[in-house]
């Protein structure tokens, strides 16, 4: 069987509406210790986060009878010492800046390791502007 395709071309302009809300642009100075990067954005972003990451404990909340969280942050800070330098070190300076337990920032940052069913993108432009792309296929397990 052969299937003909058509030839494409990127639409422009096709989202429906004006967008509300632009994204900031945003510059991590990698100068900066470890544990410095990330405080401006993650002190920015702190109530968003701690909003988000309630909705995930409310919906997460049947686990282990409440207590997943519990083990979570029980048992995930010590792989912070198994990453190489400087990770470790950045998400305890995102863990201090933000309140959120280490347990916590951990599971978030290597959730895409554990749970592999997003495919992500690294690209460079010929000159030489990394882009890297993520998406997030949740449906698979959600409905």
């Amino acid at each position: 069987m052969c299937f003909e395709v058509e030839e494409t071309k990127c639409e422009t302009g096709a989202y429906p509406g004006p967008i509300k809300d632009k994204v900031d642009d945003v510059v991590i100075n990698l100068d900066l210790e470890p544990e410095e990067r990330w405080k401006e954005i993650t002190v920015k972003m702190k109530p968003q986060l701690l909003n988000l990451l309630q909705e995930i404990k409310n919906f997460t909340n049947f686990v282990l009878n409440g207590k997943l969280f519990d083990y979570i942050n029980e048992y995930l800070p010590a792989i912070v010492t198994t990453l190489p330098d400087p990770y470790g070190r950045e998400l305890k300076g995102i863990s201090a800046a933000t309140g959120i337990p280490l347990g916590e920032v951990v599971l978030y940052n290597i959730f895409y390791e554990v749970f592999t069913v997003c495919t992500s993108i690294v690209a460079e432009t010929p000159k030489g502007e990394l882009y890297h792309a993520r998406n997030l296929d949740f449906g698979l397990f959600l409905g």
